[in-house]
């Protein structure tokens, strides 16, 4: 079905960003484009990125609740981060789910967050509700949040 992008979605050189990004480990920003993929395709990308240790804002596009599956943790330092559901120049992922407790767990431990940009988000109607889980994150130190192409349910997020 890619067959004219098969270049667009060939991800056999990711181990290039890989090596690229262990050798960049001062990185302070970071924007990542297909950043499943290419965390899929070298797991050494999301170790990475997790291990910056002066990371303070990351832009990831392309996600979905597997990606955080993919990541040993990231950096408790980041003060801005944006996640992209879906790239205006790309295709969802396919077979993946987007839902509130990976991503609520994925937050938890970044107490510094002060910007936080949710793009594409579209979990299920109610599926906040009544979950245990709520406490993981809080929006205390957000001080600017931003939903963009997400859908109302996503807005449930601002009731944590």
């Amino acid at each position: 079905s890619h067959a004219p992008y098969s270049d667009y979605w060939d991800f056999s050189q990711a181990h290039l960003v890989g090596d690229l990004l262990l050798a960049a480990r001062r990185l302070r920003r970071i924007a990542f484009e297909r950043f499943h993929p290419c965390v899929a395709a070298d797991p050494r990308i999301g170790e990475a990125l997790c291990a910056m240790d002066r990371l303070v804002s990351a832009e990831c596009a392309t996600v979905a609740d597997s990606t955080f599956e993919l990541l040993p943790g990231l950096n408790r330092n980041l003060r801005a981060l944006q996640l992209m559901y879906f790239w205006e120049h790309d295709e969802p992922l396919e077979d993946e789910t987007k839902t509130f407790p990976p991503l609520l767990e994925a937050l938890a431990p970044l107490r510094h967050l002060s910007t936080l940009g949710v793009l594409y988000f579209d979990p299920p109607d109610g599926s906040l509700s009544g979950r245990s889980d709520r406490h993981l994150f809080r929006l205390s130190s957000i001080r600017t949040l931003r939903f963009s192409l997400s859908s109302a349910s996503a807005l449930e997020l601002v009731a944590v």
